[in-house]
């Protein structure tokens, strides 16, 4: 059964999975997936804004309050006891003392200490008009994190309902930051981008919870790389394969970057892909395709180290490949339609197993 009541107090909160029993504590108003990660609880989420699905469960026991009931997340046909627990909030415990819930899939016991997320303040520092609705934000941090390449946050805008879900531009340096680089694409009707494209927004303050996400790169990784991205998942694409050239990686081993773009004006200048063409290493290969057929590369696009394809990402990449294409580790991140191409084309025809494609979804 699930309800609003007012008045919620501290809960204790079990998320039972296949792999065991996930325990924490919620404190009132805090949606049930940002309690878990920020206590260490080992429960699965994707863009851990409404949208994926990945971390909803069925109350078994207790209420919840749904903070968004029309999330796309539940489905086409929710079950009346469905919780996303990413927007979902403790209400009562059940006859137990406890709010229980199921999971679909698995869950564990407690992430390590160093893996937990946390909710802290932060102000717009700057915003940079970088491409035809595309922008790039300095954050500075109240506290300073760690978090691997290909990483995210979750951030929360004063007068608007629920979070933003950003992937963090940079590798995160040896050393904490406090200090952070977005690229957010204009979305239309999109509140949150619609203010980030204000004037009145650099300056302001906002919440991050955060660092969030599971595609990320491994400095230890034996393998060939390859990252596809598009939209706003050029800021995950700088993050991977920044990470990787930090490492070095592409002076043992091969990448290739593929950025999808409909026309040159979507991203004004080429200077941040031809800095990492000129440090990667030998074995980095980067493309611009670019899908709008009209396109006219203008003269400031020739980079040293970055070439120029018409047609569409998944297909520059397909050619681009050429053959190349056992013990590679793959990422994606843009539109959920760049991503379906792009993986059909590595499990189909590169024959890459599912578990070797780390996608990151921009809805």
């Amino acid at each position: 059964m699930l309800t609003s009541v007012v008045n919620r107090r501290a809960v204790a909160v079990n998320v039972k999975g296949r792999s065991g029993t996930a325990t924490f504590t919620t404190v009132p108003g805090e949606n049930l997936l940002e309690a878990a990660l920020r206590q260490g609880a080992d429960v699965p989420y994707g863009c851990a804004s409404g949208t994926c699905g990945l971390c909803k469960a069925r109350v078994t026991s207790g209420r919840v309050e749904l903070l968004w009931p029309e999330a796309p997340g539940y489905g086409k046909k929710p079950r009346a006891d469905d919780a996303l627990l990413c927007q979902s909030a403790a209400e009562a415990p059940g006859d137990h003392g406890t709010l229980d819930l199921t999971l679909g899939g698995a869950s564990g016991a407690l992430a390590p200490p160093g893996a937990r997320a946390g909710r802290f303040g932060a102000r717009i520092l700057r915003i940079d008009l970088i491409g035809d609705g595309l922008i790039e934000i300095e954050l500075g941090l109240d506290r300073p994190i760690r978090y691997a390449a290909g990483q995210f946050g979750l951030f929360y805008f004063p007068g608007i309902a629920g979070g933003r879900a950003f992937s963090f531009a940079t590798p995160s340096p040896d050393t904490e930051s406090e200090r952070v680089l977005l690229v957010v694409k204009r979305k239309p009707d999109g509140p949150a981008t619609e203010f980030l494209f204000t004037r009145s927004a650099p300056g302001s303050r906002l919440e991050m919870f955060g660092p969030l996400g599971h595609a990320t790169f491994d400095p230890g990784c034996g393998q060939d790389l390859i990252c596809v991205v598009g939209g706003s998942g050029i800021s995950f694409g700088l993050s991977v394969m920044g990470g990787a050239t930090l490492a070095d990686h592409f002076n043992t081993h091969r990448g290739l970057l593929v950025v999808g773009l409909r026309r040159p004006s979507d991203l004004a200048s080429l200077a941040p892909f031809g800095a990492m063409a000129e440090t990667a290493g030998p074995g980095l290969r980067i493309i611009i395709a670019l899908s709008d057929e009209d396109s006219a590369p203008p003269e400031g696009w020739i980079v040293p180290g970055v070439e120029v394809m018409r047609g569409f990402a998944h297909d520059a990449m397909h050619t681009a490949m050429a053959g190349h294409c056992a013990d590679l580790m793959a990422y994606v991140a843009g539109p959920p339609p760049m991503i379906q191409a792009v993986q059909r084309v590595l499990l189909l025809e590169a024959k890459l197993p599912a578990g070797n494609i780390l996608c990151d979804t921009f809805y």
